[in-house]
């Protein structure tokens, strides 16, 4: 059993050996909080917030390469190298005596305020609903949640998530989401860096495994969801490819939502598709928002011309009108409103 694993009991995820891809949820890492961030003694914390799978990743590189300054991390056992590459870490460096820690430590530090990458909770691998469906509270808590590297030894922190008054929302393809989640699911079973379960031993990223992938989800946790969920959605939700996987997508930006609202957090949206189409325009944006200054020479993405219906074969149109109408009824207005674009046909 690996450090990690004794450390975090069952919150463990196998992801976070290979540099977070992934990452645990953290609601029950710690009890107890110390101030982390003390006003006019460094810059104040920004979330970069965004659902795994989203090239958060590269849009953090992109935000570095762009300004000049290091970007930081809830998730402190990886550094991220000059090529925007994480590689593990053996001492975090972090910005506050209990706070995240630095992405690049040999960048300067930005004065006034420092991205720093946060997925909360709710988008475990292969669970029950206990283990995605968080009130807004839980979920601003876990926000503020995470781990830092000591003499090669990993420990958890929290910092006051009420010191932060502004967030970067990343949004992407929920169809190109889900996929992309697949992708890095068969990379770990693949890998043995989580449990092979029963019969997905030889999964490959093909269109027919991952349907026998959603279908193996669908069937093993359908009895735990009909349990929370209502006669019309239980009824919806059967209908519903991958039904697990969108309810996750769409629980997290709807926790989002509301944290936004019930805290009175400054929010930029910023779209997946965005990054790749208009590049130059969509990191001027964000570094703006950061009050940083902006180098968009040579910048380029490796995600297409469009950015959206990366994996459109994936589907057929009938399961994407079946997707379309689960994520219509189950989500807020707000999140309908940018999700609505991605499900037309």
């Amino acid at each position: 059993m690996s450090e990690l694993k004794q450390l975090l009991g069952n919150d463990y995820h196998p992801d976070l050996e290979s540099g977070g891809r992934d990452l645990v949820r953290t609601s029950a890492m710690m009890e107890g909080r110390d101030l982390a961030y003390v006003p006019g003694e460094g810059p104040a914390p920004v979330w970069f917030m965004s659902y795994p799978e989203t090239g958060i990743t590269f849009f953090m590189h992109l935000l570095q390469k762009s300004s000049g300054y290091t970007t930081a991390t809830n998730y402190g056992n990886v550094l991220m190298d000059e090529a925007g590459v994480l590689v593990g870490s053996v001492d975090s460096t972090t910005i506050y005596p209990n706070g995240p820690a630095l992405y690049s430590p040999d960048l300067p530090l930005p004065e006034e305020f420092v991205a720093v990458r946060t997925h909360a909770e709710g988008f475990c691998f292969w669970c029950h609903p206990e283990q995605y469906d968080f009130d807004v509270e839980e979920f601003y808590q876990a926000a503020s949640k995470g781990y830092r590297m000591i003499n090669g030894n990993m420990q958890m922190y929290s910092y006051n998530p009420a010191d932060v008054e502004k967030m970067i929302h990343l949004v992407r393809d929920p169809f190109d989401t889900v996929v992309a989640r697949y992708y890095s699911y068969v990379q770990l079973v693949n890998k043995g860096t989580i449990d092979k379960l029963r019969g997905e031993a030889d999964l490959k990223f093909e269109v027919s495994d991952f349907k026998r992938w959603c279908n193996r989800m669908d069937s093993t946790f359908q009895a735990s969801e009909d349990a929370v969920l209502s006669a019309e959605q239980r009824e919806r939700g059967r209908r519903t490819p991958c039904r697990q996987e969108f309810l996750k997508i769409i629980k997290f930006h709807d926790n989002v939502l509301q944290m936004v609202d019930q805290h009175n957090i400054d929010r930029l949206v910023v779209k997946f598709e965005n990054y790749v189409t208009r590049t130059d325009n969509t990191v001027t944006k964000v570094n703006n928002f950061l009050n940083y200054p902006t180098n968009t020479r040579n910048m380029k993405t490796p995600f297409g011309t469009s950015g959206i219906w990366m994996f459109k074969n994936f589907f057929t149109d009938q399961e994407r009108v079946l997707v379309s109408n689960f994520i219509r009824f189950e989500a807020s207005a707000t999140l309908w409103h940018h999700l609505n674009m991605y499900t037309q046909l």
